[in-house]
């Protein structure tokens, strides 16, 4: 059985090998600023490995907590790096928020760290950054400052303690690296984590390449989801990590409707990887991409209009520092113009003509937004206050209210319509009898906050 000090210095090359120094960190003297634990044993399982970690519980805080090892070292953990099983049993102990299996905690603020205000004293110029122990001397202090090392002599500057986010200390591809945990996202729920991952952590463009990659592996209809989906069953079924890599770059090539590209790797797959399975798998998507190749222009303009407005739409909502009149905005005008210029970049059109080809797009089908517990923002915002409403709202209520007033506002609306609210069934009062409440009041529904029923909206 292996100690835990082997267990912590496997984990500590494992991270190492990914270039995230943020995973795990062994602590020394930096300033207090967590939450002295009581006297409990922690017990935990990190994700991507099958070890268990055990020590005595120092001190925690929303975003990291630390242990105390047997072999007497205190040890720094994120609660995302926890399987979600042990976070959220552990943070439930604490008193601390606890979300959804797989879900981030999209309310709480960006991870921070203990870090260093540095001031030089000759010109006022000011660094952040998490100072760098092993690399300071007396006589200097070294600071990583987003990805960067700086070095100044202490009696030319002056430093201050402070918390600082990660983001000012570490670069974003180590930021990123640390999202994907090691692993490559393959399914649409898997790209919707990291995206929401991204965007908490202030990786905006990100965030929305793979809220795009989400909506489309969750369209099938259209051949870039259809031939990324699978070609990503196809990785599943080949253990060759060389040739997973190829087919990896393939499906992303794809979704970017990078055919030639595609077409290039697909001919280097055949050529490097001879096997007779793989072969025959890699003439169906040949003949898949030929497909998508033939979609007419106007065709791959909508469905790229729609994916990209989305994904838009999905980042601004889990932008957490963005206020709700911000928000409405860019729903209703700047997504507008955003989207319209990412189709022409990605068809290789003028920006004019993609929007008119948009706007007189035609269609059979339609599509439902149900604004859900934030239809009284849209209906009856005198029910409560919006910022503090929208600042604790969820990213999925968030994007669905962005979705219907840009849907209200840009789209051909065939049916607005509203559903009693479930909690109070329509009377907006937490109680069923008695006189409609006064707004607003503490008997109004928590669901619905007064409203009693939810907006929904479809439109094409």
């Amino acid at each position: 059985m292996f100690g835990f000090l082997k267990r912590l210095i496997k984990r500590i090359f494992r991270c190492a090998a990914m270039s995230v120094a943020v995973v795990a960190l062994l602590v020394g003297d930096s300033p207090q600023t967590f939450v002295r634990a009581e006297e409990r044993q922690a017990s935990f399982q990190v994700k991507g490995s099958f070890l268990r970690y055990e020590g005595r519980l120092v001190d925690f805080d929303d975003t990291s907590f630390r242990i105390l090892t047997p072999d007497g070292l205190t040890v720094q953990f994120y609660w995302i790096e926890l399987v979600d099983a042990d976070a959220a049993r552990m943070r439930a102990s604490l008193g601390l928020r606890v979300t959804k299996a797989g879900e981030p905690d999209e309310a709480a603020p960006h991870p921070t760290e203990a870090g260093l205000k540095v001031t030089r004293l000759a010109d006022k110029a000011e660094w952040y950054g998490k100072e760098e122990a092993g690399l300071s001397t007396p006589e200097t202090v070294v600071i990583k400052s987003r990805g960067d090392r700086f070095s100044f002599r202490r009696a030319e500057v002056q430093i201050e303690s402070l918390m600082l986010g990660i983001k000012d200390i570490y670069s974003e591809k180590e930021l990123y690296e640390l999202m994907l945990a090691g692993q490559v996202p393959r399914t649409a729920k898997e790209h919707l984590r990291v995206a929401e991952l991204c965007s908490r952590y202030g990786l905006a463009g990100k965030a929305e390449e793979h809220y795009r990659f989400y909506e489309l592996l969750s369209r099938e209809d259209l051949p870039e989801g259809r031939l990324a989906g699978y070609v990503n069953k196809m990785r599943e079924s080949f253990g060759d990590a060389q040739v997973k890599e190829q087919l990896y770059l393939m499906g992303v090539e794809l979704m970017d409707e990078e055919y030639s590209k595609a077409l290039d790797r697909l001919k280097t797959i055949e050529r490097d990887f001879g096997e007779e399975e793989l072969l025959n798998e890699l003439k169906e998507v040949r003949k898949q991409i030929d497909l998508a190749r033939q979609w007419s222009i106007n065709t791959r303009i909508v469905e790229s209009w729609r994916v990209i407005l989305r994904s838009l739409l999905r980042t601004k909502a889990t932008d957490r520092g963005a206020r709700y009149s911000d928000c409405m905005e860019f729903a209703v005008h700047g997504v507008v113009v955003e989207t319209a210029a990412r189709v022409a970049l990605r068809v290789g059109v003028e920006a004019s003509p993609v929007k008119e080809i948009w706007q007189s797009r035609t269609s059979d089908s339609v599509e439902t937004v149900d604004y859900g517990r934030g239809s009284w923002l849209v209906e009856a915002s005198h029910l409560g206050d919006v910022e503090q409403w929208w600042d604790r709202a969820s990213n999925a209520e968030r994007f669905n209210i962005l979705m219907g007033i840009h849907a209200e506002h840009n789209m051909r609306v065939r049916l607005k319509t509203h559903k009693n609210c479930p909690t109070c069934g329509g009377t907006g009062r937490v109680k069923p009898g008695g006189p409609p409440p006064v707004f607003p009041s503490k008997d109004q529904c928590t669901d619905c906050s007064g409203l009693g029923k939810s907006r929904v909206v479809i439109y094409w």
